[in-house]
């Protein structure tokens, strides 16, 4: 529960990917020694790490892309994520009562190094890139910035990319460009695209075909609802494995620290539980929009 709770507020400020990647190899770190439960409290971090994402700006791309394709101000985003944060919380709460209580055993602490230096340089990186959202620099400046720094700090790091993930990603958004300049997909979607409603019906289901952050660039084009997509594609992480990219983030992560027995249990408690999500979440968004 406190991982559940950690990653539900981590994820608001340093975005659910770093939620995820933190978060996901701690936790099985130490379930291997506790031997503990690994697919339910699994699930329900990475769950928790994408809708307290939702909260903010900065939490995940598909907010930061509303945030600036909209240019709306920061008290008119939190009046319209705090509704779905109060909703989410209560949920994940609900749901961690049901994980199974276990009393843990010590485990050895390993001593570390802290670089506080190269936390420092990290954490400006950040500032630095965030200067881009708000239009203030080239986004070509901070991408060359930013590799030069991470080969100072260590360049060994780029050895132990996941492109092969990367590359998952990028195939997404080529799909939606493929797709955007299609005259019939468009033509349709500005026919479907009319009300609120079917705005944010349309974004929960593209968000589980093609993921929620390539889902809110396509139907961002098409309509003025920004309520409704906002929650379409923030909810819409819900539900298959491929509704949110986090989530392949965390199957690699599982894979990394696991058998492939575990991954096929845990991709069966997660589908049924994110389905469960889903539609509760999904309910809450369609009454909210009916307010």
């Amino acid at each position: 529960q406190f991982f559940i709770l950690l990653a539900f507020g981590g994820s608001m400020i340093l975005t659910n990917d770093i939620a995820i990647l933190t978060l996901v190899p701690t936790f099985m770190t130490l379930n291997r020694h506790q031997k503990g439960a690994i697919a339910y409290p699994l699930t329900l971090i990475v769950m928790a790490a994408n809708l307290g994402s939702s909260f903010t700006p900065i939490g995940n791309p598909q907010n930061l892309f509303l945030v600036t394709s909209y240019h709306i101000d920061i008290l008119t985003f939190f009046k319209l994520s705090a509704p779905l944060m109060i909703a989410s919380l209560i949920l994940l709460v609900a749901l961690s009562l049901w994980v199974p209580r276990k009393s843990l055993t010590m485990v050895p602490a390993k001593s570390t190094t802290i670089h506080v230096s190269q936390i420092g340089i990290a954490t400006s990186l950040i500032g630095f890139i965030m200067l881009v959202i708000f239009n203030l620099i080239p986004i070509s400046l901070v991408i060359i910035v930013t590799i030069i720094v991470g080969l100072r700090i260590d360049w060994h790091v780029f050895q132990h990319v996941d492109y092969a993930l990367l590359l998952t990603f990028v195939c997404f958004f080529l799909f939606v460009s493929a797709i955007s300049h299609n005259s019939y997909i468009t033509l349709w979607l500005n026919q479907l695209m009319q009300t609120p409603q079917s705005v944010y019906i349309a974004s929960l289901m593209t968000s589980q075909a093609i993921s929620n952050v390539p889902a809110a660039i396509l139907l961002a084009n098409f309509t003025k609802y920004l309520p409704a997509l906002f929650l379409g594609v923030n909810i819409g992480g819900l539900g298959s494995i491929v509704a949110s990219l986090a989530n392949l983030l965390a199957v690699k992560q599982l894979l990394l620290f696991s058998e492939e027995q575990s991954l096929w249990h845990f991709l069966k408690v997660f589908t049924v539980l994110n389905l469960i999500g889903l539609l509760i979440l999904g309910v809450f968004g369609w009454l909210y929009l009916l307010m």
